[in-house]
């Protein structure tokens, strides 16, 4: 854990191999290795030292301007956590990283952007996420003795911080201009068991967060019950037509030709907001949704007790480790907002062997306690 003085921030990360360091301007800082359930405590390193502190997980970069974008939504006294945007800095592996990358863009650029316009982002992301010390010394006993049916709760703790933030009365806001590019699986199995794992951390907030939606304004109301009856509606969609299939031998066209529709149409609409036509390939993530991830997610509602983490491999086939790497994609062509690209500057992940003389000398304070 790193203390940057200069900017009154302390920057965390969560890394479960080896330590890594990185750099952020003139300044570098370092991060120790820690554990799934020591994930959720390491915010209280940090709330007795500084104003703010920054959440960075341990495969994501972050662009150089991160920090300089996310201060001034910290400034405003009522904000207790802003998000960055985030992309698949290994976008370009498969098809399923594209998928995954335009889907984050979506979740970014319209949800939570959306919600940021009413004040309540409702979930800020783990990978980039600047919280206010004041706030998080008023949760920590909530924020770690997480427990669900008796039994710990040691994922979806970004979502469960967000909602406690909200639930104390701050604000949560949403900079599309603070960019974070971090490593997505590259497979569907690994994929698979994320989704499961985020669907029982949604399902489980989500009863939290309803006692906040009528001091909420009524869009987020409508947000977060069209996100959690939009699956059962089309679950409910696809159980009649191939009910109808099975009964009358008949193709039950007018579902289909719905759930086309609508697909076309939202990815069309996105296309000419983004001005990238490779959202037009997103249509392709309506099969998954059907035929992997609603099952995924009733499985999750079956299975809210189970705190498994079910593995948190990565991407690029297992072989990819933090430092081996002197470089990675830049994230920013094509990935972020039509405002962003090709002004950002291009994000560069440090070889700690190669830079360590660097690193070394250059005047930040360093702590791996």
């Amino acid at each position: 854990m790193w203390l940057m003085t200069a900017l009154e921030i302390t920057t965390l990360c969560d890394l479960y191999t080896t330590p890594t360091r990185a750099t952020l301007g003139s300044i570098s800082f370092c991060f120790p290795r820690t554990s799934e359930s020591a994930k959720r405590r390491s915010p209280r390193y940090a709330a007795h030292l500084e104003i703010w502190f920054l959440n960075v997980d341990s495969d994501t970069t972050i662009a150089p301007d991160v920090i300089t974008k996310l201060v001034p939504k910290m400034q405003d006294p009522t904000v207790g956590a802003a998000m960055g945007q985030l992309t698949a800095s290994n976008r370009l592996d498969t098809w399923l990283t594209r998928l995954i990358d335009m889907e984050y863009w979506l979740a970014c650029n319209e949800e939570r952007a959306a919600q940021a316009r009413f004040g309540a982002v409702m979930c800020c992301c783990g990978p980039c996420a600047m919280y206010r010390r004041s706030a998080l010394l008023l949760l920590l006993d909530q924020y770690e003795s997480q427990f669900f049916r008796g039994k710990p709760s040691d994922f979806g703790e970004d979502r469960h911080l967000t909602i406690l933030m909200l639930k104390a009365g701050f604000r949560t806001e949403y900079v599309s201009g603070a960019i974070a590019a971090t490593v997505v699986p590259n497979r569907l199995g690994p994929y698979l068991r994320q989704q499961l794992r985020w669907a029982r951390s949604t399902f489980r907030d989500t009863l939290l967060g309803l006692r906040l939606l009528p001091g909420l304004d009524r869009y987020l109301t409508l947000d977060v019950v069209g996100q959690n009856l939009g699956p059962l509606l089309l679950a409910l969609s696809v159980l009649t037509a191939l009910a109808q299939l099975a009964l009358t031998a008949t193709v039950p066209w007018w579902v289909g030709l719905m759930i086309v529709s609508m697909t076309l149409i939202r990815c069309s609409v996105v296309a000419l907001r983004s001005r990238q036509l490779r959202f037009l390939g997103f249509s392709l993530h309506t099969f998954i949704n059907i035929l992997l991830l609603l099952p995924v997610k009733a499985y999750a509602l079956c299975t809210l007790s189970n705190s498994d983490w079910l593995s948190r491999g990565s991407a690029a086939d297992g072989s990819k480790k933090l430092g081996e790497q002197a470089s990675i994609q830049t994230p920013f062509a094509g990935s972020s907002t039509t405002e962003f690209s090709g002004h950002a500057p291009p994000l560069r992940r440090l070889n700690p062997a190669r830079d360590s003389s660097r690193l070394m000398t250059s005047g930040s304070i360093c702590s791996d306690k």
